[in-house]
């Protein structure tokens, strides 16, 4: 495989194509001189004066040697482009999760107890469509965006004594399983995160 084909294939991975000109482009010029090469072969095996023979040999075979890699190119267009797409969409909704939690935290934080908090909001709050969660250490409030998809924020208590809203937050990934985010860096937490304001 020549250093200009695998250099294709590696800009494949970074920088994907939106159509498949650029892919059948590629390896265009190493068609025509895959070509040349094949049909000398072919002339040379076969001499005499089949020549449309040699020249249907020559294209069916370097269609044969070339289509698994083009194949390959497409492939890992596809991929990649996917992996933007849904790269794209978590950078949405991660801004998303940080705009609801801060806004949470501006209510939360005028309270210092789960129960003032609970008095107050509970009516609000269930208007809106958002449930409130009362557990041991802190107050889940839970988000059903469709059937599947959801969020979970958690009011806890912060130093000063007052409530606040932790960057943990509770949802169910691409993959449709329920995991602990850190909006702050976008990485997985775990449970005792929660109660850790960054």
């Amino acid at each position: 495989m020549s250093n200009r084909f695998k250099n294709a294939v590696k800009e494949s991975f970074i920088e994907p194509q939106d159509n498949n000109i650029n892919i059948l482009f590629i390896p265009f010029f190493g068609w025509l001189v895959f070509l040349s090469i094949i049909g000398s072969i072919v002339s040379y095996i076969f001499p005499g004066e089949y020549v449309l023979i040699k020249i249907w040999s020559a294209i069916i075979i370097s269609i044969i040697l070339t289509v698994k890699p083009m194949l390959r190119i497409c492939l890992i267009n596809k991929e990649c482009k996917r992996n933007v797409d849904d790269e794209q969409m978590f950078e949405k909704r991660l801004n998303m999760m940080k705009k609801r939690q801060a806004y949470f935290s501006a209510v939360a934080e005028e309270y210092s107890t789960f129960d003032s908090f609970i008095q107050s909001s509970d009516d609000w709050l269930s208007i809106m469509g958002i449930e409130l969660r009362v557990n041991e250490k802190c107050i889940d409030l839970h988000i059903q965006l469709d059937c599947k998809e959801y969020e979970d924020y958690f009011i806890i208590l912060a130093e000063d004594g007052m409530l606040t809203v932790s960057d943990i937050v509770g949802w169910q990934d691409e993959y449709c399983c329920n995991r602990l985010l850190n909006i702050e860096n976008g990485k997985e937490a775990l449970e005792e995160d929660v109660y850790i304001k960054y």
